[in-house]
């Protein structure tokens, strides 16, 4: 989808942190942060509802990146403090920052964009990917991943996701929807 269908389809994105659909994903994917003095790029950061819990779980080095410009002007009131960014992930000026990054926030992201193989090879290797994927189908999404295994034949090659859990969260809002969660170093 677009950048315009992403800024006019705000609804629910725009609920705070603690009321938000997605909280239950946010709460598992932050514990896989390993520490708040990782420097942090969320690509695809949304509306900054991520960006919050981090910055409660003392996260400073931050740097959210979206391609709807409606998204980040609300990212960047809901968290002033940190840097938020318009932008596409396949431009060369988004990805020259890449490499001052150790930690790349990826959830809710690779099942909407058709090349997610090329934006993983675009990571420096031996960063920390935190990444999630859906069980379900949904108008925006490009592909789903029925099972585990599913996430290891698409990203074993690119990420080392044999090496840690993949947490399985089902979604309160829509139990019948599952999401997978993990955490993996870039090969």
């Amino acid at each position: 989808m677009s950048a315009e269908f992403y800024d006019e389809n705000l609804g629910n994105f725009l609920l705070p942190l603690e009321k938000s659909p997605w909280l239950d994903l946010y709460q598992v994917a932050a514990t896989l942060v390993p520490t708040p003095d990782c420097r942090v790029a969320d690509l695809g950061c949304g509306t900054g509802r991520f960006a919050r819990l981090l910055t409660y779980h003392g996260v400073t080095s931050y740097w959210g990146v979206d391609f709807s410009p409606n998204r980040i002007d609300e990212a960047r009131r809901y968290v002033p403090e940190v840097e938020f960014e318009v932008g596409d992930l396949r431009e060369a000026r988004i990805r020259a920052r890449f490499p001052e990054f150790d930690t790349f926030i990826v959830t809710e992201v690779l099942e909407h964009i058709e090349d997610d193989v090329g934006l993983l090879s675009s990571l420096p290797q031996g960063a920390l990917v935190v990444y999630s994927v859906p069980t379900y189908d949904a108008a925006a999404h490009v592909r789903i991943f029925e099972d585990v295994d599913a996430i290891h034949r698409r990203y074993g090659s690119l990420l080392a996701t044999d090496s840690g859990p993949i947490h399985t969260v089902v979604r309160l809002t829509k139990p019948q929807n599952r999401v997978f969660v993990g955490a993996a170093l870039r090969r």
